[in-house]
């Protein structure tokens, strides 16, 4: 069995790390609208399968709202301005960008949640910050 989780977990980084390159390039194709959407249909036909294997239920009604919400902006803004902004900058500057998020969603939760930050979460988010501007550098 955990042949299989190592196996899930390298293939995950390996999309994961191939993607922001793929944008570059399906950019020289398509534009960054078209590419959006393009990656959000293969997406969505891949869980609509992945629903039918595991007879996903559908969501109650009262929820719908809130996630056609978090879903246009979570996946359809961000994906059109990750594929905007990969026309200006690097595929490996934009990663960069990308992988500052759990930073700011702890300043953010911190600040609007009067979440506390522990010494471990910032250690944690500074050890982050360093592995990945380092990496970039390689």
């Amino acid at each position: 069995m955990k042949v299989r989780i190592f196996i899930a977990y390298a293939l995950a980084v390996i999309l994961w790390a191939s993607a922001f390159p793929g944008i570059r390039v399906g950019l020289e194709h398509y534009s960054p609208e078209h590419l959006s959407l393009l990656r959000l249909l293969l997406g969505s036909v891949g869980l609509i399968i992945f629903g039918f294997i595991e007879t996903i239920g559908l969501p109650h009604l009262k929820d719908v709202p809130i996630i056609l919400l978090l879903g246009f902006l979570g996946f359809s803004v961000y994906h059109t301005a990750l594929s905007i902004g990969e026309q200006t900058v690097s595929a490996g500057v934009a990663s960069l960008l990308v992988s500052t998020t759990p930073i700011f969603s702890a300043i953010l939760a911190t600040i609007f949640l009067r979440e506390k930050m522990t010494q471990v979460h910032f250690t944690k988010n500074s050890f982050h910050s360093v592995s990945q501007a380092l990496y970039q550098k390689c």
